[in-house]
C-alpha cells in the first residue's frame, strides 16, 4: 500500500496511518478476507472468519457441519436464497465475569482456558445483523467482508440469514468495553448481565486437544539479536565523502537469529508439521523496537520469553545494497567457536557463491553443496545466509532429509531469496516454487526477466513494454487454468 502524500512509505509509518485512519484500515482488510474466500472457493462449502477472541458455539449440535446441514434440511432451498448464514453476538466482557468468579465452583474454574472461565455475559445481544459473524457461501458468494456476503454472485439472493439463538451463538470474549461503545455498553451490554454456559458441552475435547497438542508440540529456539536495519537501494555504492540519493529505502526486521525464525515460519506453511519457532533475545522497548515487537508477533514467532530492557536503545544497522549487482557487506569474527562446539553438533557454514559446507561432528564426515546463483541476475543478497539456514533446517526437520540434501536445498532457496530481491520473508514460497524462481525455468522466463531489467532509469515506454509482456504472459497462464478447470 502506498499511502497518500509525499512522506515515505515505510511500514511504521503506514501502520499509524492505518491505526488514524480506521475507515482506511477496513477497506484494506478486505483483501485477506477475499483472498480466504477464493483460497477456499473449490476446496470447501463454507468459509467461516472469526477473530481470535470469537467462536461460534453450535447450541444443538456437536459441530457446525451437522448444524448447517440441520439448518438447510429446515429450509431445503436456502442455499438458493442466502449467501451466508449468521450467528448473533453476544458479549462476554471480563469486567462483568470478574464480578461473579467467586460463584463458581473450584472444578469448574480447575482450567487455564480463557472461554471455559469466562462465562458471564450480557444478557443482550446484538442487534440482527450487527457484529455478526457467518458461514459464508463459497458457492454463492462474489466479494465478502469479515462480518457477511457483501456481493452475492447472483443479483436475487441475500447476503445473510440469521441463525436461531437456540440453535448458535457468536460467543465474542473482550476483557473491557471498547471506547467506541461507551454509550451502548452501558444502556445496554453492561446493565444486565446473566451466566451461559454452553461452552462447557466442549471442555472435555478443548482439554484434550490441549494436551494432545502441547505434548506432540516441538519447539525450534532462535537466540540472538532482533534489530533495525534501515534499508537504502543506491545506484552504485556510495563513494566516500560524496551525495546520493537512494531508489529505494525501508525499515526491515533484521538480525540473524530473527531473520531464521522468520524465514523457517514461512517454509512450514507449505507443510503439515508440529513444529513451532521461537526466538529469544533482549529487546529494547522504544519505539524502533515496538515495530520489531509488532513485526515478530505478525510473522506468528513466538516471543513470550523475551527480555525487555527499559533503559536500552534498539540496535540498528544501515544496510546499503548496490542496485548493479546486490551486494552488500558484512564481517563476522567470533574468535574460538571451535571450542564451543557440542560434540554431537552439526556445523553448517555458508559461504555466499562458494555453496556450502557441513560437518556431522559425531562422525567427522564434511558435506558441500554449490550456491545457485538466479540465471536472471541478482537483485540483492540481504537476507540470503538467514534464509540459506532456515530452509536447510526446514529439510532436516520437517521433510526429514540428511544432511548434504538439505544443506542442497537451502543453497537453492537461497538462490532464489537473491532473485526476488529486498528481504520481504513475506514472499518467500514453497521450496519448490523457490527453487523453479531461482533457476528461471521458461514458464517463468518472460515474468523473471522483465523483472531483472527493471530500472528506474526506465522510460515509460520501456516500462509499458514489460508490464505489456507481463501482462500477455498471465493472461494465457488464466486462460489455461480456465480450460483445465471447465
Amino acid at each position: 500500500m502506498s499511502i497518500p502524500g509525499a512522506g515515505p512509505n515505510e511500514p511504521l509509518i503506514r501502520f499509524q496511518y492505518l491505526k488514524d485512519n480506521i475507515w482506511q484500515k477496513r477497506r484494506l482488510e478486505l483483501i485477506p478476507y477475499n483472498d480466504c474466500l477464493y483460497d477456499h472457493l473449490y476446496s470447501h462449502r463454507f468459509v467461516v472468519l472469526l477473530d481470535l477472541d470469537e467462536a461460534i458455539v453450535p447450541r444443538l449440535h456437536n459441530h457446525w457441519t451437522q448444524m448447517i446441514d440441520y439448518i438447510i434440511s429446515l429450509e431445503p432451498n436456502a442455499l438458493q436464497l442466502y449467501t451466508s448464514f449468521s450467528a448473533q453476538n453476544a458479549y462476554f466482557f471480563g469486567q462483568i465475569n470478574n464480578r461473579f468468579l467467586q460463584n463458581l465452583s473450584n472444578n469448574e474454574l480447575s482450567t487455564d482456558f480463557l472461554i471455559l472461565r469466562h462465562v458471564y455475559r450480557s444478557a443482550n445481544f446484538s442487534a440482527k445483523g450487527f457484529a455478526v459473524k457467518s458461514f459464508i457461501s463459497t458457492d454463492t458468494s462474489l466479494a465478502v467482508s469479515n462480518h457477511f456476503t457483501l456481493f452475492p454472485l447472483f443479483h436475487n439472493m441475500s447476503t445473510y440469514s440469521m441463525i436461531s439463538k437456540s440453535l448458535a451463538q457468536l460467543n465474542h470474549y473482550r476483557d473491557v468495553c471498547p471506547d467506541t461503545m461507551h454509550v451502548e455498553c452501558k444502556d445496554n451490554f453492561l446493565k444486565y448481565s446473566t451466566i451461559d454456559t454452553i461452552i462447557w458441552k466442549f471442555k472435555n475435547q478443548l482439554i484434550h486437544r490441549e494436551v494432545m497438542a502441547n505434548m506432540s508440540r516441538n519447539r525450534i529456539l532462535f537466540v540472538g539479536l532482533s534489530c533495525l536495519d534501515m534499508v537504502y537501494v543506491c545506484n552504485h555504492f556510495p563513494e566516500e565523502d560524496s551525495d546520493q540519493r537512494a531508489v529505494y529505502n525501508a525499515w526491515r526486521r533484521g538480525g540473524n537469529a530473527s531473520n531464521n525464525s522468520t524465514a523457517l515460519m514461512q517454509l512450514l506453511k507449505w507443510k503439515s508439521h508440529d513444529l513451532e519457532v521461537e526466538f529469544f533475545g533482549t529487546i529494547a522497548q522504544d519505539f524502533p523496537s515496538q515495530f520489531l515487537i509488532k513485526d515478530l508477533n505478525e510473522s506468528g514467532i513466538i516471543i513470550e520469553n523475551i527480555v525487555k530492557h527499559s533503559e536500552s536503545q534498539c540496535p540498528a544497522s544501515t544496510v546499503i545494497i548496490n542496485a548493479q549487482n546486490g551486494s552488500r557487506t558484512i564481517v563476522h569474527f567470533n574468535k574460538g567457536i571451535s571450542e564451543r562446539v557440542h560434540p554431537k553438533a552439526l556445523i553448517i557454514c555458508p559461504w555466499g557463491e562458494s555453496g556450502a559446507q557441513a560437518i556431522d561432528n559425531s562422525n567427522k564426515q564434511v558435506y558441500y553443496s554449490p550456491s545457485f546463483p538466479p540465471k536472471c541476475g541478482v537483485n540483492d543478497t540481504l537476507g540470503a545466509g538467514d534464509t540459506f539456514l532456515s530452509a536447510t533446517l526446514f529439510g532436516l526437520l520437517v521433510l526429514n532429509y540428511g544432511l548434504n540434501d538439505a544443506i542442497v536445498l537451502g543453497c537453492q532457496v537461497a538462490g532464489a531469496k537473491k532473485w526476488i530481491g529486498i528481504p520481504e520473508y513475506s514472499s518467500v514460497g514453497s521450496p519448490e516454487l523457490m527453487i523453479s524462481f531461482g533457476s528461471s525455468s521458461e514458464a517463468i522466463a518472460v515474468c523473471s526477466n522483465s523483472y531483472a531489467k527493471l530500472s528506474f532509469d526506465m522510460t515509460a515506454k520501456q516500462l509499458e513494454s514489460i508490464f505489456g509482456k507481463l501482462y500477455d504472459t498471465l493472461s494465457k497462464a488464466l486462460n489455461v487454468a480456465k480450460e483445465e478447470h471447465l
